[in-house]
């Protein structure tokens, strides 16, 4: 379920047992007082975790990309997805990396205003870009969300990130 969702609005209950970005976690002071915190610290013990799909497939990437050495859920033996028919579009956003000639050129951009910046690698990169954003639009593909790497693409994006 989703906050969105409900009928009604918990405006008394809602902030005492919820969180945001802005919860400082274990460095908080009110250790003992915060649902969040409490529940926590009951999850490692608990025999059923329910969680959504988004904070699931974050786990996940974590556990992969830190070779198991961390996780935001414990370990766990048995899944359960509710409303499973969302799960692809979910895993497929929690777990990709979203890349844009736009994008890429405002982040090549706060890099050239960086002192001590690498001007000659950021050129290049710009220009990279550029070739690989036109080989992308060449691509003949009916599904621009995603794309089959093709020879050219593999080199293009691996020059890339190597300037």
């Amino acid at each position: 379920g989703d906050r969105a969702e409900l009928s009604f609005e918990p405006k008394d209950s809602w902030g005492r047992v919820c969180a945001d970005d802005t919860c400082p976690g274990r460095k908080c002071h009110l250790q003992d007082d915060c649902f969040f915190v409490r529940a926590r610290k009951r999850l490692h013990r608990a025999g059923v975790i329910v969680c959504n799909h988004a904070l699931f497939f974050t786990d996940l990437n974590l556990r992969d990309s830190s070779s198991g050495a961390a996780s935001l859920l414990p370990d766990y033996r048995y899944l359960i997805f509710d409303e499973a028919q969302h799960i692809e579009s979910i895993a497929r956003r929690t777990m990709s990396i979203e890349v844009s000639n736009m994008r890429l050129q405002v982040l090549l951009n706060q890099l050239r205003k960086r002192e001590g910046c690498h001007l000659d690698a950021i050129h290049k990169a710009f220009a990279l870009n550029g070739s690989f954003f036109d080989a992308v639009d060449h691509l003949e593909s009916n599904n621009k969300h995603t794309l089959f790497p093709t020879p050219e693409l593999i080199k293009l994006g691996q020059r890339l990130q190597e300037a």
